[in-house]
């Protein structure tokens, strides 16, 4: 752990020091801790600098294939804004943010007299764990951005990282250490969004398999979907063999409970952080009919839409179009094992068989109408 080494027991009295004792310290308080008080200024210090405010944290979250990877690109072309691609700050690897605080050190200190009469006085444990989870989180982003020369760390307003499936599946302990309410004034705690992208389930479902297929992940599918991928991989993926349909019943539903759950995840989402006006979503199909006017509502919910002029947005845009990152194919002309494969709506059209329709239609049909990709079953 992190701070396992850092935080260990130390034994001062090996040192000639004495341990600090209520009776001899009456700085020490033993009883219970009282909720955490607002922080009221002394007049003395009223007239000082207060110091130079940190950007928010943006958790940017969705379903694999998205267009998270456009979007993030979009966000990070504006200087007000440093968003990273894929940091994984949440995984499937055992190294999640949120458990790089080892919580049982912290606890064997934070429930001593010691510190609940000194440094938690007016804090509880558990407000305390969450600013130092913040802390590493903001100095890691800190000393990033002041390693990348065209980002100043004084000019952000937001900084924060794009990582799909991860957020939306841990969305309640990201809220846990990043609470979606504004911080009080003068607290150290910096404010927290969250941005989601949501797109047609059947395109992402073709997308995702692809992505798969570029991969050779096959590990990531369960048991009775890998045979039939590793096929499909052949034909569609290398152009080699013979002709099969791109999915089997097992493949696609679980390509499809995966679109679901993250579709979850960003419903739990909004619950958390929709009220204190910390969650906003946008649609990919909307972004590609019209990417200024979509971009330009992200920018102003994170307040940096006033320092880009519409010519500048222009540029973005132009900057990050399908072609710059595709090595210079169109939006439509495939490379079915790129990272950029294809960058258009409505490519399940060109895959789906009845079967593929029938399946989805069981599964998740419901929730393409409430998404309004459908106003009914009878596609």
């Amino acid at each position: 752990m992190f701070l396992a080494a850092a935080m260990g027991p130390w034994d001062l009295s090996s040192r000639g020091v004495s341990q600090p004792s209520t009776a001899t310290n009456p700085n020490i308080r033993t009883e219970p801790l009282h909720p955490a008080r607002p922080i009221v200024v002394a007049p003395h210090l009223a007239g000082l600098a207060a110091p130079a405010a940190s950007p928010g944290f943006l958790f940017f979250g969705a379903c694999r294939r998205s267009g998270t990877t456009w979007v993030a690109s979009l966000l990070n072309a504006n200087p007000q804004l440093h968003i990273r691609n894929e940091g994984w700050l949440f995984n499937d690897r055992g190294g999640s943010f949120d458990t790089w605080l080892d919580h049982d050190r912290f606890n064997a200190w934070a429930s001593g007299p010691e510190a609940r009469g000194t440094w938690l006085r007016d804090t509880t444990p558990a407000e305390a764990a969450r600013l130092m989870q913040q802390a590493m989180l903001r100095t890691l982003f800190q000393e990033a951005t002041r390693r990348e020369a065209w980002k100043d760390w004084s000019s952000l307003r937001w900084c924060g990282d794009k990582t799909t499936m991860f957020y939306n599946s841990n969305i309640d302990a990201l809220a846990t250490i990043f609470p979606p309410e504004p911080p009080a004034a003068g607290s150290p705690r910096s404010p927290a969004r969250f941005l989601s992208m949501v797109r047609d389930g059947r395109d992402c479902v073709v997308s995702n398999l692809f992505l798969i297929f570029r991969e050779q992940r096959w590990d990531k599918l369960p048991a009775d979907a890998r045979p039939y991928a590793m096929r499909a991989f052949e034909f569609h993926g290398k152009g080699v063999g013979k002709p099969i349909p791109l999915f089997d019943p097992p493949l696609l539903r679980f390509l499809i409970h995966e679109w679901i759950a993250a579709v979850a995840g960003a419903r739990r989402a909004a619950e958390i952080y929709g009220p204190h006006g910390g969650f906003h979503e946008v649609k990919y199909e909307d972004l590609i009919a019209d990417t200024p006017a979509h971009l330009r509502d992200v920018y102003r919910w994170l307040g940096v839409s006033d320092a880009i002029t519409d010519a500048r947005l222009a540029e973005i845009i132009d900057d990050c179009k399908f072609e710059n990152f595709s090595g210079g194919r169109r939006r439509g002309e495939a490379d079915p094992l790129a990272e950029w494969r294809k960058g258009i709506s409505g490519d399940w059209r060109n895959h789906f068989t009845e079967d593929d329709k029938r399946l989805f239609k069981a599964v998740a049909g419901s929730l393409l109408v409430e998404l309004g990709y459908e106003r009914g079953l009878d596609w």
